[in-house]
């Protein structure tokens, strides 16, 4: 349909995309890594992502800061 002029599509998320226009720009920087985030491991997480993150983390706390999630009503409600 598109023929020779497809590979010039860019397709993805607007977080994707932003993400990959961003490595592009910064790769051979030490920007990055001086901010904290690991080319090698890096990632774009979505609603469900995040909030399965949120719970890991949360799981890992001990009780008495578990409560304080509780109370400030973080979004997650799966503990």
């Amino acid at each position: 349909m598109i023929g020779e002029n497809a590979h010039f599509i860019t397709v993805g998320t607007f977080h994707s995309i932003c993400f990959r226009e961003m490595l592009s720009n910064f790769k051979d920087s030490s920007y990055l890594a001086e901010i904290g985030v690991d080319m090698e491991t890096a990632s774009i997480m979505d609603d469900k992502d995040s909030d399965r993150l949120f719970k890991e983390a949360i799981d890992e706390l001990p009780e008495q800061y578990k409560a304080i999630v509780d109370e400030n009503d973080w979004g997650v409600k799966t503990f």
